[in-house]
């Protein structure tokens, strides 16, 4: 079993998204992201959410 996480799952566990609400064509396309997209988003997200000091999530 492996720990590896998708990249839905990295999204989801850094507040980005909450993967409870995709539709699988949605799923299917963020875990095709590599992970510099992937580091790219967290980044993105972490940087609104400490200049605004509210959550933000990506909406699709």
């Amino acid at each position: 079993m492996s720990d590896t996480k998708t990249n839905v799952e990295q999204l989801h566990d850094a507040g980005v998204l909450d993967k409870e609400t995709l539709h699988e064509d949605h799923v299917n396309a963020i875990n095709q992201l590599s992970q510099e997209e992937i580091g790219h988003l967290k980044s993105i997200s972490k940087k609104i959410k400490s200049d605004s000091g509210q959550s933000v999530g990506i909406s699709l």
